[in-house]
């Protein structure tokens, strides 16, 4: 039985952030400041156990992940997250027996992870016993006891139960395109012990994830990485001569192509602040050496797929143009950064 994938459209995700270009000082200052091994029944300990209870699973649910902020997966959260589930095993007959649980390694076991898929790209992740993360579960014959979820009825119970947890958790920071990511894995119920048993009921059990779009932006000092502290910079010239420069860095992480725009309230030119005199310092921004026309909402820099956790690199140089205007005071203009995913 095939997984139909879901194949609605993701909505278009936009972020900005604002830099403030401010000229201060005795003539003029600036700031700047941006606002295979798949595990299956069989081998020889199969048919061994005894068939004295008939053992049914009950309460046993598809997952589908929830765990971390907004109950999606967050590739840029750096936080393991486990997610527990629960079900039943019933015992339909008077006698008593051993019994125990195997969950298979599902369609992409391999490297000792599970992995969900989605056209190509795939999300590890794991099913442990207990959210200490020390056992992973696998079914017979790959299993030993420690690898299985165990308990044991008694005789004279007719419909007794056994609740039963297992554990999901998915790796972080796997960068991956934005959708839904699936696996299939299959949980059987078994009478015995892992060299002896018998099979009595099995399940399929659907796991899946939802990636969402994300586009993060950082302004940090040339050179540093990402950090998402810092949302804002200001570059301050003092008393500034023509030619003077100061930089930063635009990083920008993605798990999809994305465009940067820069838009300047004031075409980029900073004003006199504080009067209605039209006096005015030119200036020149270059994004990655290359300069911008300020006078409309240009494209400066563009992504492709995903980047690496410290994100792509756009460097930003201020250039102070002529300084000649016969006044002085603070000068400002107003930078928006806006970074839109083109997918």
């Amino acid at each position: 039985m095939k997984i139909p994938f879901n194949n609605n459209a993701l909505n278009e995700f936009h972020t900005a952030r604002q830099i403030t270009i401010l000229f201060s000082g005795l003539l003029v200052g600036i700031t700047l400041l941006a606002t295979s091994q798949v595990f299956g029944r069989g081998g020889g300990g199969h048919g061994g156990g005894g068939r004295d209870c008939d053992l049914e699973l009950k309460q046993l649910e598809d997952v589908h992940w929830n765990a971390g902020g907004n109950g999606r997966y967050n590739v840029f959260d750096v936080t393991r997250y486990t997610q527990t589930e629960r079900f039943e095993v019933k015992n339909d007959d008077d006698d008593g027996c051993n019994m125990f649980v195997g969950i298979s390694g599902g369609r992409s076991w391999y490297s000792g992870k599970r992995h969900m898929s989605r056209y190509g790209r795939y999300l590890s992740y794991q099913i442990y016993d207990t959210t200490a993360l020390s056992n992973v579960l696998k079914d017979v014959p790959y299993a030993n006891s420690n690898e299985v979820l165990s308990g044991t009825f008694s005789d004279n119970d007719e419909d007794a139960r056994i609740s039963l947890n297992y554990v999901v958790t998915i790796d972080p920071l796997q960068i991956v395109p934005p959708g839904t990511y699936r696996d299939r894995v299959e949980v059987t119920a078994y009478s015995g012990s892992v060299q002896n048993y018998d099979d009595h009921d099995d399940k399929y059990v659907d796991i899946e994830a939802q990636i969402p779009s994300t586009i993060e932006l950082s302004l940090v000092d040339s050179g540093n990485p990402f950090d998402a502290n810092f949302t804002s910079r200001v570059l301050d010239f003092g008393t500034f001569e023509e030619g003077e420069q100061l930089g930063f860095d635009i990083r920008v992480r993605s798990n999809q192509s994305y465009k940067v725009e820069i838009d300047s309230v004031n075409n980029g030119k900073m004003q006199l602040q504080g009067t209605t005199e039209d006096f005015e310092i030119p200036y020149t921004l270059t994004i990655g050496g290359a300069t911008v026309d300020l006078r409309g909402s240009p494209i400066v820099a563009r992504g492709w797929g995903t980047t690496d956790v410290d994100g792509d690199r756009h460097n930003a140089v201020v250039t102070v143009g002529s300084v000649d205007v016969g006044l002085a005071g603070t000068y400002r203009d107003l930078l928006v950064i806006s970074i839109i995913n083109s997918h």
